[in-house]
């Protein structure tokens, strides 16, 4: 574990460099695959810019309960990829990792659950949509990603109007529904937050393609709908 943690930590340093973040996302075939382990890495290397990527899928799993992730310290979340699966199948892990994934709600996983309990843990930044599917790929891709938008965003919950009145939580937005317009070149408000849509820079060749929906304040939604064949 010391050999990784120096390795994460001068990672994070170049990374600080470029001024970028670094997400460890543990998965069921690396070497740390607690998020207990992926905790000390993460403290261990002491970097204000690195911390754990959390994928619903590897979450599953790895049969990792959600109340362990509403006790991560919320800086150390960088990122949260949605995605839906079977928690049982006849094929091997690396086929069911790179061919299998499903849409949001088209599966067995708790992605509501799993949703709440990140925001429970104070998590406010992007979400991504990581559906690696031999299925999917097929599609065009307006329908694609319009479905990967429709089946993501209805697995949050527009705030009470409880909610709404507590102290400073204007500074939060759970990503209510977006209609499937959004993916237009001029998208239309969405309450009384403008909009827009820009491709991701960031995107590797694992991905298909990526936009980023960014509201003027509070949580974007970022979906990588599926993946490019290898």
């Amino acid at each position: 574990m010391a050999r990784l943690i120096e390795a994460f930590g001068t990672l994070c340093g170049e990374a600080t460099e470029r001024g970028t973040k670094v997400g460890f996302e543990l998965m069921p075939f690396a070497v740390i695959r607690t998020l207990e382990a992926s905790l000390r890495l993460v403290e261990g290397a002491g970097a204000r810019n690195g911390g754990i990527c959390l994928d619903t899928r590897h979450i599953v799993k790895l049969k990792a309960a959600y109340d362990e992730l509403r006790r991560i310290p919320p800086h150390h979340i960088t990122g949260a990829e949605l995605n839906d699966g079977t928690l049982e199948c006849s094929w091997s892990l690396h086929e069911d990792t790179v061919y299998h994934r499903r849409l949001c709600g088209e599966g067995e996983f708790d992605v509501k659950g799993f949703i709440r309990a990140i925001q429970d843990a104070g998590y406010e930044g992007p979400w991504g949509i990581e559906v690696l599917s031999d299925e999917l790929r097929k599609w065009p891709l307006e329908r694609l990603t319009t479905r990967a938008f429709q089946t993501t965003t209805a697995q949050f919950s527009p705030p009470s109007i409880a909610a709404r009145n507590e102290p400073g939580s204007g500074d939060r937005n759970p990503c209510p529904p977006l209609p499937p317009q959004r993916l237009s070149n001029s998208p239309p408000r969405h309450g009384s937050q403008p909009t827009k849509l820009v491709p991701d820079a960031a995107m590797t060749s694992s991905h298909l393609r990526g936009w980023e929906a960014l509201p003027a304040e509070g949580s974007a939604l970022f979906a990588s709908a599926a993946s490019v064949r290898n």
